[in-house]
């Protein structure tokens, strides 16, 4: 049977996959051809010629070698293709759990502070009492305040309540202070580089406008809350692709499906996912590009209008024109208003300080107040609850807001999908492996 044993030995030479099915299709094989071997030698074949005719009647060792390597390769694809899901998977609930509780503190916090403002929205005043429970809240949410660098809540002066005020250079009365709180100002010019190096720079910090009389402001030392946020769905996601790509392969091979169909099916589906990403990036694209626009306007308005010493009731034409000139970004906008600078500030700002800018001034001299409550143009009425935008110069101040502020949101869909679209291209290179095996392409 030397014969038989050239021949499976010539057929697998050139396969590559698992060693040990290899080795069970040999054993296999063998069984099949001294079977018919027999046979032939019963039918009165000698038994070269019994050997010769079993091997012609399997096939030729080239088409068969063909077949062998085009299935363990197919093979191979959908074990790696398990083992990626597998793998995927496990990395994906990792950082799952990981974010979940990396954010938790953070979410906690986020409610803490929210509880705080609720509580003193209505307070006319600020006692003794309140000073206590503030101290034992300190205390009661210690862990949460290991990552918080300062907690301040200022009062707000009866003279500027309801006014615009630039509030990093203008310092309430701090009624109730935790920790380091940071200093509004400092440029480089006015306190110079050693200086500035040796102020706290903090990674994220909020303030918030509590009622007419409080104005509550905080910072974390750390902050990395919801980055990569959608990390682990996209991880998630593509293990199920994976899983859905090497469980359909595995169907093709036990001719559960139609070869040829499913490997068109992933074509098609693959390049769906790629037209859908593309078609959703440019979509997010042009719904972002308003706040770059309006950005772009604001930013235009202060080069234009903040250096005039008095605007004319041309400029103030042009600025109430806006709304008409440019309604496809106004659409977008709850809220725009255009300030000028204090009567205050402009006052002081003398002959002998001529260089100096009314920001500089402010700081140079404490009893002045950077205030922009000179209302020249409103449009729209502002939503408390929604986030508001500035930029400022020297004598003028643009506050906006966003009708929905979706700045950015679900903008990794785009990502998901182009991840899909590659997964499913491997899918369909697995299955064009299995259907060249039965001839279709």
């Amino acid at each position: 049977m030397k014969r038989i044993e050239e021949y499976i030995s010539n057929m697998f030479q050139h396969v590559d996959g698992d060693k040990a099915e290899i080795e069970a299709l040999k054993a296999e094989m063998r069984t099949h051809l001294l079977e018919a071997v027999l046979e032939l030698k019963a039918e009165g074949l000698s038994e070269n010629a019994a050997i010769e005719a079993a091997l012609k009647r399997f096939g030729e060792e080239e088409q068969l070698t063909g077949a062998l390597a085009d299935t363990f390769k197919a093979q191979k694809i959908k074990k790696r293709l398990f083992w990626a899901a597998l793998a995927v998977s496990l990395i994906g609930l990792a950082t799952l759990v990981g974010f979940y509780f990396r954010d938790r503190p953070y979410a906690e916090t986020f409610t803490l502070m929210e509880q705080l403002v609720d509580t003193y929205r209505q307070k006319t005043d600020f006692t003794a009492e309140d000073k206590q429970e503030l101290q034992s809240l300190l205390a009661r949410e210690a862990d949460l305040f290991e990552n918080i660098c300062f907690l301040v809540l200022y009062r707000i002066p009866q003279e500027l309540q309801g006014k615009t005020t630039y509030d990093h250079i203008y310092e309430y009365e701090k009624v109730f202070v935790y920790g380091k709180p940071p200093i509004h100002t400092p440029t480089h010019a006015l306190i110079g580089e050693e200086l500035a190096r040796q102020l706290p720079i903090y990674e994220y910090g909020k303030s918030h406008q509590v009622g007419k009389q409080w104005y509550l402001e905080w910072g974390f030392i750390k902050y990395n809350y919801r980055q990569l946020h959608f990390l682990p769905y996209s991880l998630l996601i593509m293990a199920v692709l994976f899983f859905t790509a090497g469980a359909v392969m595995h169907g093709m091979q036990h001719n559960w499906f139609q070869a040829h169909r499913v490997a068109k099916g992933l074509l098609f589906t693959s390049l769906a996912f790629l037209l859908a990403g593309l078609a959703l990036g440019v979509g997010f694209y042009l719904r972002d590009q308003a706040h770059y626009e309006i950005g772009k306007l604001t930013e235009q308005l202060v080069d234009t209008y903040d250096q005039k010493e008095v605007l004319t009731e041309e400029d103030i034409k042009e600025l109430q024109a806006l709304p008409q000139t440019k309604p496809g970004l106004f659409d977008h906008l709850n809220y725009l208003a255009v300030y000028r600078l204090s009567k205050q500030v402009e006052d002081a700002w003398c002959e002998e300080m001529e260089d100096v800018s009314p920001l500089r001034l402010v700081l140079v001299r404490n009893n002045l107040t950077l205030i922009f409550d000179d209302l020249v143009f409103v449009y729209g009425e502002n939503n408390p609850s929604e986030a508001v935008y500035s930029h400022h110069g020297d004598r003028l101040c643009v506050e906006w807001q966003f009708k929905n502020n979706n700045y950015y949101k679900y903008s990794f869909i785009p990502y998901i999908c182009l991840a899909a679209f590659l997964v499913l291209l491997i899918a369909w290179r697995g299955a064009v492996v299995l259907s060249r095996k039965h001839g279709v392409f």
